[in-house]
């Protein structure tokens, strides 16, 4: 990425999340400029009840998860790029009176929607449909919602029960769930970990693609089987 104005709300997510687990430093001064354009989208047309808004070019083009599960219907690009923004203003650690304003908004518009859904004294670990509930997780991973382990370990336990007969699980993404696993506590993932671990080591004797999807793929794998070989199975 240049270091222009962005264009692109899911290309600028895109890199920082790259830069994240593939441990590209990105400069202070790149950190701040970033930080402040994504907080400068919050309450823009188009975005998901007032979160982070995609651009035009967003709308106009097929985006992706990180790990490179497509993205078309208009109303899952500004939902899934609205919680990915709060991500990655969280991973960039910038903090004004800007930026800290917008992340307060934004948990607060995804803590009010996701209240919603709740019930006193159950808690709620999916929100619309896989990828986006995946998304959700990825801030309840870096505790930023309230009650972010409940409703975490919440969204394990259904995840536990969407299993399929082939070490995956239905309406949930494969690989974008996998780097949620990747990035929770031990002891809320080792049972899914576990679970998909023959899935991981057959995926590790294929080839994968040498462009930006196969490479976190890649990487994405073998860091989960380091991890899936550590675990102690009781």
């Amino acid at each position: 990425m240049n270091h222009s104005v962005p264009t692109s709300l899911w290309d600028t997510v895109d890199h920082i999340n790259h830069s994240y687990y593939f441990r590209e430093s990105i400069p202070t001064k790149r950190k701040r400029e970033l930080a402040s354009w994504i907080a400068d989208r919050m309450n823009e047309k188009g975005g998901y009840f007032g979160l982070f808004a995609p651009t035009p070019h967003d709308f106009e083009n097929t985006v992706c998860t990180y790990t490179g599960e497509p993205v078309t219907s208009r109303a899952g690009k500004a939902h899934l790029l609205g919680e990915e923004a709060l991500h990655s203003l969280v991973l960039l650690n910038v903090h004004n009176t800007h930026v800290d304003k917008a992340k307060e908004e934004a948990v607060q518009i995804i803590h009010d929607k996701i209240l919603e859904s709740e019930s006193d004294g159950s808690w709620c670990g999916f929100y619309c449909c896989g990828k986006c509930t995946v998304s959700y997780w990825r801030n309840l991973i870096q505790e930023s919602i309230p009650f972010s382990r409940s409703r975490l370990k919440k969204g394990v336990e259904l995840l536990k029960g969407l299993r399929d007969e082939k070490k995956r699980w239905k309406r949930f993404p494969f690989y974008y769930t996998a780097l949620a696993l990747g990035d929770m506590p031990t002891e809320i993932s080792k049972e899914e970990i576990l679970y998909i671990k023959p899935s991981l080591e057959r995926l590790s004797r294929r080839s994968h693609k040498n462009d930006r999807y196969g490479i976190r793929k890649e990487y994405l794998i073998r860091t989960l089987l380091c991890k899936a070989r550590k675990i102690k199975v009781v």
